[in-house]
């Protein structure tokens, strides 16, 4: 993080950045995780149009309508581009989620096994480290690994 506010600064994007402008995620179980936003990638370049703050359900559906439009007017070079973008937004994303939730999961003590089983049930990413970052999450341990399956199953 302390990288991308120097590069930013370097590359006179942001003006100068302070290194106390982004302050690392506190492993606190309470405050959850910082996850990529899309306004930080190469995907944001390609839909300027989205909001700053929107969701990413709403960068998605933008992005699937965008995708019909390029192709539609035969750019199909650009919508290879603009997919390959998001592709690869979504992948970091993933990665730096189940990160923070390797981590935690460590910390809390649970099994490897489990989670393992976890990562092989395909959950997602993003979802499975926001839990982990609560304070049931603490509690939970004791009940047992089907009861922490199920609790994490739970929308």
């Amino acid at each position: 993080m302390l990288q991308d506010a120097l590069r930013k600064a370097l590359s006179g994007k942001e003006g100068l950045a302070t290194a106390s402008s982004k302050a690392p995620p506190s492993e606190s179980p309470t405050t959850g995780i910082e996850l990529p936003l899309p306004e930080d990638s190469e995907w944001a370049r390609w839909m300027p149009a989205v909001p700053a703050g929107a969701s990413l359900g709403r960068w998605q559906s933008d992005t699937a309508r965008r995708l019909k439009e390029l192709k539609a007017q035969g750019r199909r070079k650009d919508a290879r581009a603009l997919a390959g973008a998001r592709d690869q937004f979504l992948k970091r994303r993933d990665k730096v989620a189940w990160r923070a939730a390797k981590r935690r999961w460590t910390a809390l003590g649970w099994s490897e096994k489990l989670y393992r089983r976890l990562k092989s049930e395909d959950f997602d990413g993003a979802k499975v480290a926001e839990k982990l970052h609560t304070r049931r999450a603490d509690s939970i341990g004791s009940d047992g690994q089907e009861a922490i399956l199920t609790w994490l199953r739970r929308k």
